[in-house]
């Protein structure tokens, strides 16, 4: 609570203004609170009056460590160098303490050979801290040299088996060795004892050991039947491999034994982002809701949520409640502000405020500009119903600076079309299918696509194979302008018909 801090240590510095630990306090808490001004007053006048006698409450490495961080707050990295350095200097016994900062302060900036000199020099000065020794062997790893930190981190993971860091960077060393089996079971015994984890390298080598790592998960479930944490991991590693109806097998198991109202956040997120992920929206809203109320009134965390769910009423084509999420959202926290405007943009759209949409893809862009979605959202409404082609040219050009990879989530074909180079747009098409052929959202994409450039035959075809493969938002097809040439086709109305009564039959079964 920064504020009562500040109001406590201003009574007591009224009385004694010279009290290097409230300076110190009242500095931490007003640079959190963003007062930088008021952090750096009080930082200075604690090192000019710092006393031997504090030395037990704050030193004056420590002084000059928390003069360095505010210095990185306001982006002024040589004089936050300059002040570790002298933190390290004057660091005598506790110097192996301001190494590590000085080391964490480099690997933050990639200068991974100054961070292994300064984590050697920490390990030196103490070397009952093994956390040293474990960063000094990822700052090895860092800068390529794989094989001495496989060793030096073999050894450490052996003398030291409990100690977690070491675990998780030993998993790091086999999967950059591409032993991406060696790599999960090592990951597992991190996870197994790490109270906080990343994720993010267990997750890449399932992708490429797939069923070897839900063998391995199951395996120690076994082992902690009561555990529902491997649960939520297996759930993961389904739902990061597209197999959403399994992630929700195992995060309904969590839900059945512990009850939703005590379930974590990261259990509830996945629930509603596998429900999203299937296109089975209802469920999806109901948790986002359960998170929105979960949290704080009027926190970042709040607002964040509101804007998941805006997102998933847009999908569902429910524009009003859209709207009430994403202006919420503005009203409480800016934090998101281009993110809600965007989606704020997709919801004016779906009511046909065009004008409305124009203005908010434009202010949503004001914040971030290599949005390639908002160029391309934008253009179509510039080009459409302003009749603005120049604007829309502009917008379109954009997108093909910005999306210039195959990815999932490419674009670059809309861009084209409206270009004029539809050849491009269909080749680009085809290498999304190519890549992700097993996928039915791209199908339903190239669809769009095709009814777009009036093809219609084709956009039939790709809407026929989609469906097959399982894509089952339909109020999509009902809402978007991009099939309006596919509307009045009677085989479109039965496909959407015949789909429409599968998708009610999967819903009971």
């Amino acid at each position: 609570d920064d504020a009562t801090v500040v109001q406590y240590t201003t009574e007591i510095l009224a009385e004694q203004p010279k009290n290097t630990p409230a300076l110190t306090l009242r500095a931490s808490a007003n640079s959190r609170l963003g007062n930088f001004d008021a952090a750096f007053s009080d930082i200075n006048a604690a090192i000019k009056h710092w006393r031997k006698k504090y030395e037990a409450e704050v030193t004056l490495s420590d002084l000059y460590l928390t003069r360095s961080y505010l210095y990185v707050a306001i982006g002024d990295e040589a004089a936050a160098l300059a002040d570790m350095d002298v933190a390290v200097k004057k660091g005598g016994r506790n110097a192996a303490e301001y190494y590590d900062k000085r080391a964490d302060f480099y690997v933050e900036r990639d200068f991974y050979d100054l961070a292994e000199a300064d984590y050697h020099m920490a390990a030196k000065k103490n070397p009952y801290n093994v956390d040293y020794q474990v960063k000094e062997g990822l700052a090895i790893l860092l800068q390529g040299r794989v094989e001495e930190a496989e060793k030096r981190l073999e050894k450490l993971v052996k003398f030291y088996p409990l100690n977690a860091e070491a675990q998780r960077w030993y998993a790091y060393v086999f999967y950059l060795k591409e032993d991406y089996k060696s790599s999960i079971d090592q990951y597992i015994k991190y996870m197994a004892m790490a109270d906080q984890m990343d994720l993010t390298v267990f997750i890449e080598s399932s992708k490429q050991e797939f069923d070897y790592a839900i063998d391995a998960i199951t395996a120690q479930m076994k082992l902690e039947n009561d555990n529902y944490f491997w649960d939520y991991i297996r759930a993961r590693v389904y739902r990061e491999n597209r197999h959403f109806v399994e992630a929700l097998t195992d995060l309904k198991r969590i839900e059945e034994h512990l009850g939703v109202e005590t379930l974590e956040t990261f259990v509830l997120e996945e629930m509603a982002v596998n429900y999203e992920q299937l296109e089975e929206f209802p469920q999806s809203i109901y948790y986002y809701s359960i998170l929105i109320d979960q949290n704080e009134e009027n926190s970042v965390a709040e607002v964040y949520y509101n804007l998941k769910r805006a997102n998933v009423y847009c999908y569902m084509g429910e524009a009003d409640k859209a709207l009430e999420d994403c202006e919420k959202a503005l009203r409480t926290s800016m934090d998101y502000a281009p993110w809600a405007y965007y989606l704020k943009g997709r919801a004016e759209e779906l009511k046909k405020e065009y004008e409305a949409a124009i203005l908010d893809y434009t202010q949503s862009l004001a914040y971030v500009e290599n949005n390639q979605y908002a160029h391309l959202k934008r253009g179509k409404l510039y080009l459409m119903y302003r009749q603005d082609t120049v604007s829309a040219m502009q917008d379109f050009e954009r997108v093909l600076e910005l999306d210039t990879v195959v990815v999932s989530s490419s674009c670059r074909h809309y861009a084209l079309m409206y270009l004029g180079r539809t050849a491009e747009a269909k080749a680009w098409m085809a290498d999304i299918l190519e890549r992700y052929s097993d996928r039915p959202v791209h199908y339903c994409d190239a669809a769009c696509l095709y009814a777009c450039m009036g093809e219609a035959e084709e956009a039939m075809k790709y809407l026929r194979q989609g469906l097959e493969m399982g894509y089952r938002n339909l109020r999509h097809f009902e809402i978007d302008s991009d099939f309006d040439s596919l509307r009045d086709r009677p085989d479109f109305k039965e496909l959407i018909n015949t789909y429409k009564q599968k998708a009610s039959e999967e819903k009971r079964n």
